[in-house]
């Protein structure tokens, strides 16, 4: 079985379970019926019951005449939840004319836990306002963010009586709400690939748009380019003013067909190449063909997809960890290889460490309480004092060669320095200047970077582009985003995917420190975790993770199971 069949038929699991679930979720009425409009403030609590006859299928029935207030809010809840499968013809029915064209239902998509239920109360006007705790948002374009620990979904309706005596919904906020189980069901994970500006990496943009029509929804994504946060760090070989013609999948071979305008027939053989690239990357990511054939106004388009183009760099091989100050290459049998002379590093007095790319790698050392950072070139067996501080934060590498590294207490300020050229520079993030950093990490294309601070009110994990000239050099950001917002404290996180970290972090009520993964634009999911956590590592999926625990013991991860593998060591680290 192939990677696009597993994928179909995970999805089809997926949506079984989401039908099932919302048979039983949807069965009880949202609010109690009574006759009139009543002006009373009572919280009531949506429960959920068993099935309602015939189920709850994705196709609600309209108004029930007679239907009082509150079964209209309830029955217009219900059929705009799933209103992406009739276009929300339903929906509109419990609405005024007026209403009807004024609501923009995608507008936003605001998610909830399976496991919420809602709750609606009257507002002193006697409107209805139905609420339940928010899990994430996406918005018209198919962004998700998730919501900040405590948030709420919330929506308004206000009723009137229409010329038949019957109840009408006459104003409403724009958007829907659901579970997470239905929008599962409902929308699709669709991850864009674009290039970034020297060609030789894919940076993937996810999206969520629905399932159906999800062909022609990840063409017209592509064909118009990255989003804003990614202006200046990713680009579309698409030319400007070309559009989607048409776009299908055929079912027999699996291959989609994709028809663009004249726009890219001037394309060089080069850039058709990169062309190729993203669509055959977001196709195959979004599980919606097994290949791509791309025509301008029918017309094949030829050139291959360059074969070093690539979406994610494993940094591979063993872990790095200190032992006893000194950098050790730890096997998965628990053997260690000492990296460095003692008599070299053992002054240092070392608590953390990061690693370049290459073979051997260069490596980064913070020590003496945190006040010195020191440059570990394992091939000369050498030393090189790069700077000193107060409490610096484990430094970070990118691809091109720089590190990266903070200050706790940042002014917005992130140092860069070259070993290579000897060249420095700072860069100014004004984000994360009004609080305590708490650690930052260049992804392994070296086009991003995640950056968290504790500010007053609570834990912050942003995202930036990472601008560079020319020659590689950082010179700037995009326009931040942030990440992770339902964690609330962090100890550690590292990049596993092109989209993916691992944060070992405190999320909403947590009493423990525990592992969570989030997809960039995607969703907070806990991971299984070894008591008392202090950092993670990691390479190229969940399997690549290390964790060591506070008894100074090295954990590593392998199919949902932890296996302790050496003791007596800190601060694990992988290239990056």
């Amino acid at each position: 079985m192939g990677k696009t069949e597993r994928r179909l038929l995970r999805e089809t699991e997926v949506m079984m379970k989401a039908i099932r679930f919302f048979v039983c979720l949807f069965a009880t009425a949202v609010l109690s019926a009574c006759t009139g409009l009543p002006r009373a403030g009572e919280v009531v609590t949506v429960r959920r019951g068993g099935q309602l006859s015939g189920g709850i299928a994705l196709n609600p029935k309209g108004p029930t005449p007679g239907a009082s207030a509150q079964e209209v809010v309830h029955s217009f809840l219900r059929a705009a939840s799933v209103g992406l499968t009739d276009d929300f013809a339903t929906a509109r029915q419990f609405l005024t004319k007026q209403a009807s064209q004024e609501w923009n239902p995608l507008a936003s998509v605001g998610i909830y836990p399976d496991s919420q239920s809602q709750t609606a109360s009257q507002t002193p006007t006697g409107a209805f306002r139905v609420s339940v705790s928010a899990l994430a948002a996406l918005d018209r374009e198919g962004k998700l963010s998730s919501a900040d620990s405590g948030a709420t979904v919330s929506q308004e309706f206000s009723l009137i009586r229409d010329g038949k005596g019957e109840w009408r919904i006459g104003a409403l906020s724009d958007g829907i709400a659901m579970p997470k189980a239905l929008f599962d069901s409902l929308y699709r994970r669709t991850p864009l690939y674009f290039s970034t500006f020297n060609d030789k990496y894919l940076l993937p943009e996810v999206r969520w748009f629905p399932r159906q029509g999800g062909i022609v929804n990840l063409a017209k994504a592509l064909v118009k380019g990255p989003g804003e946060n990614f202006s200046g760090v990713a680009r579309s070989a698409v030319p400007e003013n070309t559009e989607v013609l048409n776009a299908d999948v055929d079912g027999k071979t699996g291959r989609a067909k994709i028809n663009l305008s004249a726009g890219a027939a001037s394309l060089s053989d080069s850039e058709i190449g990169v062309l190729k690239a993203q669509f055959a990357y977001s196709v195959a990511e979004a599980g919606l063909a097994q290949s791509v054939e791309l025509t301008v106004n029918g017309t094949v388009l030829g050139g291959e997809a360059p074969e070093e183009l690539s979406s994610y760099t494993d940094p591979g091989g063993d872990p790095v960890v200190l032992r006893d100050g000194v950098p050790v290459k730890i096997t998965q049998n628990g053997k260690g290889k000492t990296l460095f002379p003692e008599e070299s590093v053992k002054p240092l007095q070392l608590t953390d460490l990061a690693l370049g790319y290459g073979d051997p790698p260069l490596g980064a050392g913070v020590g003496q309480g945190g006040t010195q950072l020191s440059l570990l070139d394992f091939a000369k067996k050498k030393v090189t004092s790069v700077a000193s501080g107060n409490h610096i934060l484990t430094p970070s590498f990118d691809r091109a060669g720089w590190m990266w590294w903070s200050e706790s207490k940042t002014e917005g300020k992130i140092n860069l320095f070259n070993p290579s050229s000897g060249s420095r520079t700072v860069l100014n993030l004004p984000q994360i200047g009004d609080g305590t950093a708490q650690g930052l990490k260049v992804s392994r294309e070296g086009s991003r970077l995640v950056a968290a601070v504790r500010k007053d009110d609570g834990l912050y994990c942003y995202l930036v582009g990472i601008l560079r000239d020319g020659s590689g050099r950082p010179t700037g950001f995009s326009k931040p985003v942030r990440i992770a917002q339902a964690v609330t404290e962090l100890k550690d996180m590292v990049w596993i995917g092109d989209t993916r970290l691992v944060f070992l972090a405190k999320a909403d009520n947590d009493t423990g420190f525990g592992l969570y993964e989030e997809e960039v634009g995607g969703f907070l999911n806990p991971l299984p975790a070894v008591g008392n956590p202090l950092r993670v590592a990691g390479g190229k999926g969940k399997d690549s993770l290390v964790v060591l625990n506070s008894s100074s013991d090295l954990f590593g991860y392998s199919s949902g199971v932890w296996r302790k593998f050496a003791s007596g060591v800190t601060s694990p680290a992988f290239p990056g």
